[in-house]
């Protein structure tokens, strides 16, 4: 669905890409394809089941094209840097209709792809290089992730925090 008027540039276009929600891991369990489909809330839940997690939003609610496309801080950040750091790999459709694949590094190389400045562009560059399909991002191991609000009455402070 597209909607007229309501992109970030004049007479844009605003694509609504919510039925594309293809989600796997890998066999090795290293990385996740994702679908812009999806927020994150869907994303943890199917991630727990293998015990693991990505450097990705800290809400629920984020869409995964929003954070991943602009940057994105996450609670892993001090170890494996921003979300967009996480992806290796973008499926684009370019304005001439052409999917590729846009990788970097060793996955360039193994892939054969010549898209290294697409990739570079896409991190931070948010939907201003093509409409991306699938996110293939590293995954974290991680068994116990809790989120949450805790609070302690004033009362039980000091033996809180001995």
């Amino acid at each position: 669905m597209g909607i007229k008027g309501a992109n970030n540039i004049d007479d844009g276009v605003l694509m609504v890409m919510s039925n594309l929600t293809h989600m796997s891991v890998s066999p090795d369990k290293k990385t996740l394809s994702v679908g812009p489909g999806y927020r994150f809330s869907d994303v943890y839940p199917f991630l727990q089941k293998y015990d693991l997690t990505v450097g990705a939003a800290r809400l629920g609610p984020v869409g995964v094209p929003g954070i991943l496309l602009a940057g994105g801080i996450n609670f892993y950040g001090n170890q494996f840097g921003f979300s967009a750091d996480q992806v290796t790999r973008y499926e684009v459709v370019l304005a001439d209709g052409k999917i590729v694949n846009a990788t970097k590094g060793k996955n360039a190389e193994a892939t054969k792809c010549k898209n290294t400045d697409l990739f570079w562009a896409l991190k931070g560059g948010s939907s201003n290089f093509g409409v991306v399909t699938r996110f293939d991002m590293n995954t974290i191991p991680s068994k116990k992730v809790w989120a949450g609000i805790y609070t302690v009455e004033q009362q039980y402070l000091p033996k809180f925090l001995e």
